[in-house]
């Protein structure tokens, strides 16, 4: 991959972290260093939903419940 400015990505990327967002089921098949499975998305919406106490009654998709997130917890969504 090509950047403009490769040193400011790496900086940033040090100093603030990165999100992959890689398509639907790149983590079907993944563990973590505990050898446990990776939630999927939908197991990862419902533990903000309880994490965050909204309300499950909405309905809301993972792209919704993060934006109703970072709306009001902006600085927690992105330390958790």
């Amino acid at each position: 991959m090509r950047f403009d400015n490769e040193e400011l990505f790496k900086e940033l990327a040090r100093s603030y972290g990165i999100n992959l967002y890689l398509g639907a089921g790149f983590s079907v098949y993944a563990y973590n260093d505990n050898d446990e499975k990776l939630p999927l998305g939908d197991e990862i919406n419902k533990r903000l939903i309880k994490m965050f106490s909204l309300d499950n009654s909405r309905n809301l998709n993972l792209s919704r419940t993060c934006q109703k997130i970072k709306i009001n917890n902006s600085d927690i969504l992105e330390k958790n």
